[in-house]
């Protein structure tokens, strides 16, 4: 039994006593399994129930909604799919999150339109700002293994190891990234190396992480289309802050 409130009185539903009320409820029903399935975006700002629940690391209302027929690439105004949300999200669940949406079939190279990122370029640049490390390479590990480009570019031509070379907590990220096939040897649009990348953010350590393991095979006096070396981008990294 159930009751129905309307502005006159309410109304109880009783299937027993009246089975007209059968149809009620399943009319009822379906209204909120098509509000469940909707992926359609009808106005800037508006974001699909699944980027909602990545974004919070809802991970049964994930199950929830892929089971009633959501599709795992809806994209939002922006382009944007709920696993670039749960990449870049830092709730304990969101790996998970991003496990199910890849079980799925949900597309590992799907692109922001604005920006050109990927989802793992969304998990690396969301690394670069992180105030803590958290579970970065699970996620590149099972985007990875699920198919994801590991040198695939963004509208600047960067490919997530040039990201990487940004992080300023550790060098596990990028250690991951060349172990599991990045190039090291590719330019970005002005023509930047990896090392113009450490020189932008002026992180010595990994500049010196680079030189030990003898990753770089990149001429350290390269210059880029402004004729700026990597040590050119340190020193303009100590006047003004970098951005991303």
């Amino acid at each position: 039994m159930a009751t129905i409130r309307n502005v006159k009185q309410p109304h109880v539903v009783q299937v027993k006593e009246n089975p007209q009320d059968l149809f009620f409820l399943n009319v009822t029903l379906d209204i909120f399994y098509r509000l469940a399935r909707l992926d359609v975006v009808n106005h800037r700002g508006s974001y699909p129930q699944l980027h909602l629940a990545a974004f919070y690391g809802w991970v049964d209302i994930i199950v929830k909604l892929l089971s009633l027929g959501s599709n795992p690439d809806v994209q939002d105004w922006k382009g944007t799919t709920a696993l670039h949300v749960a990449c870049a999200s830092v709730e304990v669940a969101s790996t998970e999150i991003v496990q199910v949406l890849m079980n799925k079939g949900a597309d590992p190279n799907l692109k922001v339109e604005a920006t050109g990122f990927a989802p793992i370029h969304q998990l690396i640049a969301a690394c670069c700002n992180a105030a803590e490390p958290w579970d970065s390479n699970g996620k590149i590990e099972i985007l990875v293994d699920a198919g994801a480009d590991i040198n695939i570019r963004d509208k600047r031509d960067r490919t997530p190891i040039h990201i990487a070379s940004c992080i300023p907590w550790d060098n596990s990220v990028f250690d991951l990234l060349y172990q599991r096939g990045a190039r090291l040897d590719l330019l970005d649009d002005m023509e930047r190396s990896i090392l113009h990348y450490a020189g932008l953010y002026g992180d010595l350590d990994h500049i010196e992480y680079l030189r030990e393991h003898r990753l770089t095979g990149l001429d350290p006096e390269g210059k880029d289309i402004n004729n700026q070396t990597p040590m050119d981008l340190m020193l303009q990294k100590k006047s003004k802050p970098f951005v991303l």
